[in-house]
């Protein structure tokens, strides 16, 4: 699958499949590990050559964020944006760590 490697891709059919995803999410008002996952390989943070990871710590409850471990910089501000779009809130942990709220309500730090 292209969308796994570094490949040329129809950047017109990925932008119509992230605004899908966009769709859904506002829909549900939940964002699904699997809505990360999807958008992950979208943006370029999850392929076979970089490092990516989606993890949960104690410390953020995981039904309220989700963690995105990738080492590619341009991927996660393509998931910042994303997130900025629809509305929910982030938080760049470290270099290759970035924190992802999965419900518009939280305020939290």
């Amino acid at each position: 699958m292209k969308l796994f490697e570094n490949l040329p891709e129809d950047t017109a059919y990925t932008n119509s499949l992230i605004e899908k995803i966009k769709s859904n999410i506002l829909r549900r008002n939940y964002v699904n590990s699997d809505d990360v996952d999807l958008l992950s390989i979208l943006t370029g943070a999850r392929r076979i050559d970089k490092e990516y990871d989606l993890i949960f710590r104690r410390e953020w409850k995981h039904e309220e964020h989700i963690i995105v471990v990738s080492d590619d910089s341009k991927a996660k501000e393509k998931l910042i944006a994303i997130w900025k779009e629809i509305g929910y809130k982030y938080k760049i942990l470290s270099d290759n760590e970035l924190l992802l709220f999965r419900l518009t309500s939280l305020t939290q730090y």
